[in-house]
């Protein structure tokens, strides 16, 4: 059998819609473009994936002690809307609590990057 996934990594998000990562790179809005485009990719099934793999940092800050929770919480619920299962592993900028908080305790072990 194979298994395809689909890897995503460093998507950095803010918990403001206004932040800024570097000049004129909003994560907000780069996150919302690559989640349309990965639907679309589902939608065409031209290459079938199986799942999603998000590898680390899918916030900026969320390493320091929940200071950006939020950011947390609202990339997990949009990650949430693809229609494909999921995974996370956590990075160095990701707050490995508030993520356990919105997903629950995986099986096995929690993979860290």
């Amino acid at each position: 059998m194979t298994l395809r996934i689909l890897q995503i990594s460093d998507t950095h998000l803010g918990a403001d819609p206004d932040f800024e990562i570097a000049p004129g790179i909003y994560p907000f809005v780069r996150v919302q473009a690559l989640l349309d485009a990965i639907e679309g990719w589902i939608a065409r099934d031209s290459v079938p994936i199986d799942c999603i793999v998000h590898t680390g940092d899918l916030v900026h800050r969320g390493h320091l002690a929940k200071l950006d929770d939020a950011s947390t919480r609202i990339g997990i619920k949009w990650f949430g809307t693809l229609s494909k299962p999921i995974y996370w592993v956590i990075g160095n900028h990701d707050h490995r609590e508030t993520i356990r908080d919105c997903v629950g305790d995986p099986p096995g072990e929690w993979l860290t990057s």
